[in-house]
C-alpha cells in the first residue's frame, strides 16, 4: 500500500472522545519508515515515543512505549509500567481509539491496583476511549521531500547543539556534538573541558545516550566514581531542537558522592535541566 514508505508519515491531531484520559490538542506523528509513533500530549507537551507493532494498511496498532523524552517524568515513566495501554489509529475512518488496563505488575501492587479502580469508578480514567481526528496523511503529498536540517539525520552526519541554556550544571558557550557514524557524543564547555557519552539508542527524532564514557580535566580514578554514584543521561530531540539531561544521584558513598550531594542541595547543581538550542547539521 505505501509508496515511497522512506518518506512517509501520517499525522493524527485535534481528537474529540478521547477524554478524560487525553486532552484534545493531543498529537501523533506516525514514521512508517522508522516504525515509530511520536505523541506529544499532556498540559506540558510531554513527548513519548512507542513502536509501531502491528500494520495492516489501514489500521496501525501500538502496544510498547519506547521513551519519554521528559526525562524529569520519572513518576510518568513508572506508571507506564503498571499500565498496559494500546493505541489503534484506523487512517481510512480517521479515528483513534485507547485501551488501558492494569498490566500483571500493576496488578500485584496493592497501591496501583487501589488508585487505578479508584480513577476508574470515579471516572478519571475510561478503560476504552475513542474518538474522531483529523489526519494529514502527508505520503501521499509528495515524493522525496528536499531536504531540510532534520531530514539527513543518517549515519556519518555531524549535528550540533549550541546557545543552549543548561546553568547551573555547565556554563554559557558549552555545546554538544553528535557524531551519528561514530555514534559519540561530546559536551564541550567553553573553557575547553569536554565530556564524552555513546549514542545509545536513536527513536525517530529522539537521541539518547549512554552514562558518561569519559571527561577531560578529571582523573580516571574520579570518573569512575562519579559512574558508580551519579547517572548522567542526554536526550536529544532533533526535530524540537531541545536538550534534556539528566543527573540522577544514586546510593553511595567517598568523596565524589559527597561532593555532589552537597552541590544538589545547594542548587549549585540540579539533577534535570532541558533547554531549546540552535541545531546544526554539518
Amino acid at each position: 500500500m505505501w509508496c515511497n514508505v522512506g518518506f512517509a508519515e501520517i499525522i493524527f491531531e485535534r481528537c474529540s472522545g478521547l477524554e478524560p484520559n487525553l486532552f484534545p490538542r493531543a498529537k501523533w506523528t506516525i514514521n512508517l519508515e522508522k516504525e515509530i509513533i511520536k505523541e506529544v500530549s499532556g498540559t506540558n507537551n510531554a513527548i513519548k515515543y512507542w513502536r509501531i507493532n502491528k500494520n495492516f494498511g489501514d489500521t496501525i496498532i501500538t502496544f510498547e512505549l519506547l521513551e519519554a523524552s521528559d526525562a524529569t517524568d520519572n513518576v510518568a515513566q513508572t506508571l507506564m509500567s503498571f499500565l498496559d495501554m494500546k493505541y489503534v489509529f484506523d487512517i481510512k475512518k480517521e479515528t483513534l481509539s485507547m485501551n488501558i488496563e492494569l498490566s500483571d505488575l500493576g496488578k500485584a501492587n496493592k497501591e496501583v491496583t487501589k488508585w487505578f479502580n479508584e480513577e476508574v469508578s470515579s471516572g478519571g480514567i475510561l478503560k476504552y476511549v475513542s474518538g474522531n481526528c483529523i489526519v494529514k496523511n502527508l505520503y501521499t503529498k509528495k515524493e522525496k521531500p528536499k531536504k531540510s536540517n532534520n531530514d539527513n539525520l543518517v549515519l556519518g552526519n555531524k549535528l550540533i547543539f549550541k546557545d543552549c541554556k543548561l546553568s547551573p550544571n555547565y556554563d554559557p558557550g558549552t555545546t554538544i556534538t553528535v557524531d551519528l557514524s561514530k555514534k559519540v557524543i561530546k559536551i564541550t564547555e567553553a573553557e575547553g573541558t569536554s565530556e564524552y557519552y555513546d549514542v545509545k539508542t536513536v527513536y525517530g527524532d529522539l537521541i539518547v545516550s549512554s552514562n558518561i564514557k569519559f571527561a577531560t580535566g578529571i582523573s580516571d580514578n574520579d570518573l569512575n566514581e562519579i559512574r558508580s554514584i551519579l547517572a548522567m543521561e542526554l536526550k536529544l530531540d532533533t526535530d524540537n531542537k531541545t536538550v534534556s539531561i539528566t543527573w540522577d544521584l544514586l546510593n553511595g558513598s567517598g568523596k565524589m558522592y559527597d561532593f555532589f550531594k552537597k552541590q544538589f542541595k545547594s542548587g549549585k547543581k540540579v539533577r534535570h535541566i532541558s533547554s531549546k538550542c540552535k541545531l546544526e547539521n554539518l
